[in-house]
């Protein structure tokens, strides 16, 4: 009799259906592309297609957010959490349930990731406290940031005809097994004077690792190789330590090369 009250009992607070049947949490996220570093800076906010709300039709689309992973760790390792990939709508949309754990403080990582698996956001809570029903949608920070800048050629030509494409290779200098990418884009397009050179855009440019490496000035190596149409390097450049803030604030001028090439 007393077992058939309990049951009674839960059946009528939704509260004990809620968090003990269903889930003992439900997490859900959001996107901001802003410079966190900077407090005078507008909110960015984003969604799964990872577009500005006004984007820039001159410059090519942010990769989209394929993937969002959730990571739930005991911090004394002795108890099973959770660590899955969820489609990044489901915690737009909505809440993603959290079940089957015990109920204690664990740590939180989250990760929106684009389809190669770079994460382009990072949100991270050392201490989530799980001993209590939470339905908490977080605000990821970038974990990305951008540099846009031209080349420029000696000589009296903006863009010498020789030149097919610009092999670029860009790595944090804090962390370079982690984050080197090496990509190619065109060198020049056709303007009303002749060929002129085309604005090179770097993005998903890591900036954080994890919760100690959210800095201000983030060191990058940039390698350029003016290559022509059989991939011989026609003009080189090397910038040691080009500065990358977080979101869309790049920082420097335009890359100078020379015809002296390694």
């Amino acid at each position: 009799m007393q077992s058939w009250r309990w049951l009674s009992l839960c059946s009528t607070l939704a509260a004990c259906g809620t968090e003990s049947a269903a889930s003992i949490a439900e997490i859900g996220w959001t996107f901001n592309y802003k410079d966190y570093t900077d407090s005078t800076k507008p909110d960015d906010l984003r969604g799964c297609n990872n577009q500005a709300a006004i984007p820039d039709t001159s410059a090519p689309p942010y990769d989209a957010i394929s993937k969002v992973h959730v990571l739930i760790k005991d911090p004394q390792g002795q108890v099973p959490g959770v660590d899955q990939e969820y489609d990044c709508g489901i915690g737009m949309d909505g809440r993603v349930p959290v079940r089957g754990i015990v109920r204690q403080t664990y740590s939180l990582t989250l990760e929106a990731k684009n389809a190669a698996g770079v994460v382009l956001y990072r949100f991270v809570e050392p201490k989530l406290d799980l001993t209590g029903f939470i339905s908490t949608t977080y605000q990821m920070p970038t974990a990305t940031g951008e540099l846009a800048f031209y080349p420029t050629f000696p000589g009296a030509d903006p863009c010498p005809s020789a030149v097919a494409n610009i092999l670029i290779q860009a790595s944090n200098n804090d962390f370079p097994d982690l984050t080197t990418e090496t990509l190619s884009q065109p060198a020049c397009e056709q303007g009303f004077s002749g060929l002129q050179p085309r604005q090179i855009y770097l993005r998903a440019l890591p900036v954080t690792i994890d919760t100690d490496t959210f800095k201000t000035f983030n060191p990058f190596t940039l390698t350029l190789k003016a290559q022509d149409s059989g991939n011989a390097a026609l003009y080189c450049a090397t910038v040691a330590a080009r500065p990358v803030r977080p979101g869309n604030n790049s920082l420097g001028g335009n890359v100078n090369l020379s015809s002296s090439c390694p």
